[in-house]
């Protein structure tokens, strides 16, 4: 049982990390009206947040995001992941290099 148990939250998470949809977001390279895609990427952290669901990811390359509007927060009520420290065109991830 206790095997039973193990195998199949195994499967749940294997499951839930090949499902997860990914987005990027570039300040520099991305427009909002893109997919958000490396190729693609969104301009701001928000637009992805809108399109992103519970497990998915966001990569976030160089640069400072302030927000809609520079307001000062950007706020996603969705539990995702978010990675950053990015090169402008995601060949590299350095979170000290790529602030």
């Amino acid at each position: 049982m206790k095997k039973a148990i193990t195998t199949c939250l195994a499967a749940c998470f294997v499951l839930a990390n090949v499902m997860a949809a990914e987005y990027y977001v570039s300040k520099e390279t991305g427009k909002n009206g893109n997919a958000g895609t490396k190729d693609a990427p969104f301009k701001n952290i928000e637009k992805a947040a809108e399109k992103v669901a519970a497990g998915d990811k966001i990569y976030v390359a160089e640069g400072n995001y302030y927000g809609v509007r520079d307001k000062g927060f950007i706020m996603i009520q969705k539990a995702v992941e978010i990675y950053g420290g990015y090169s402008k065109d995601f060949s590299k991830r350095d979170v000290l290099k790529y602030r």
